[in-house]
């Protein structure tokens, strides 16, 4: 604990936020046919922290990452490699005609492709070198490279006016050096425009959500995250943009926050008319699953 350090400031100005049984963590992937067991060799508890000065949530321990085994054995999940997925259309509007983009994390080259719609000046980022290949093979330029290697490379000539991810940052454990690396690829008045999971989603909540949780997510954004963001880079936040919620899914919420509840052992009489109560006078919880923020570069 007295090394632990944020990911975003990299100090000590952390606090611990609540604690997760690792094996029943495990059981939880394994309910989705995933085998996560060697991840958590010798882990008994994960237990995740809140850097105060940014609002963003890690994990505990921090090595508890994904390789390209536990990747493959979830991509084929229908919902995992969408290709209209709300965040394309949406981060699509905010680009404007011409812009030169850049787009961390371009996985299949489905971003890339709607791209073509507003600019021929799109390049693209990837570390999975099967989908770099089928990117290339499809006429779009993408790199075989961590923003970081990629952005030193750049001359104030060669800068972007856009640098863009989408599900990509909650993946990444040194956040904060991204981060900064994305806004070191801008121009100035340049635009880093992010998407992640909306962690007030009560659909998110990692308790019962073990997508959101390590080996798969290393942290939890929150729409105050990016508020405060602004005080720590040099950046204008400009807009928060959520997922919209159909009415079904309030009731499918409130059904969440029920089984949530049990799962904590918190659970009340009347208790999923209590969660749809909840849910119905708090409108953060009305929101998706997914947000997006903009910010201008100063």
């Amino acid at each position: 604990m007295a090394n632990l350090k944020s990911p975003v400031t990299n100090s000590e100005s952390i606090k611990k936020v609540r604690s997760f049984d690792a094996q029943q963590l495990q059981k939880d992937y394994n309910d989705f046919g995933i085998d996560v067991q060697n991840y958590f060799d010798g882990v008994k508890t994960v237990d995740l922290y809140e850097c105060i000065e940014s609002g963003l949530q890690f994990f505990s321990p921090n090595n508890i990452v994904g390789d390209g085994k536990f990747y493959e054995s979830i991509q084929h999940f229908d919902w995992y490699y969408k290709d209209d997925k709300w965040e394309f259309d949406k981060g699509l509007s905010l680009i404007n005609g011409g812009e030169k983009v850049l787009e961390i994390g371009s996985g299949r080259g489905q971003f890339l492709k709607l791209l073509k719609q507003k600019t021929e000046h799109a390049e693209g980022l990837e570390l999975n070198e099967s989908a770099i290949e089928k990117i290339r093979a499809n006429g779009y330029k993408v790199h075989l490279m961590k923003i970081d290697e990629f952005e030193q490379q750049l001359h104030q000539d060669s800068l972007f006016d856009v640098v863009c991810s989408f599900q990509v940052y909650e993946h990444i454990d040194n956040i904060g050096e991204v981060i900064q690396s994305s806004l070191n690829a801008l121009k100035q008045g340049g635009r880093l425009i992010i998407s992640v999971p909306n962690s007030d989603c009560i659909f998110n909540d990692p308790i019962l959500n073990p997508f959101n949780m390590p080996p798969h997510h290393q942290g939890l954004w929150y729409p105050s995250t990016f508020e405060k963001l602004q005080s720590i880079f040099n950046i204008e936040l400009t807009g928060v943009y959520f997922e919209p919620s159909s009415f079904i899914n309030k009731f499918r919420a409130a059904a969440v926050d029920c089984d949530i509840k049990k799962r904590e052992g918190t659970t009340s009489s009347f208790q999923y008319y209590n969660s749809l109560m909840r849910i119905f006078k708090e409108p953060r919880l009305q929101r998706g699953r997914t947000m997006i923020a903009q910010f201008i570069k100063k």
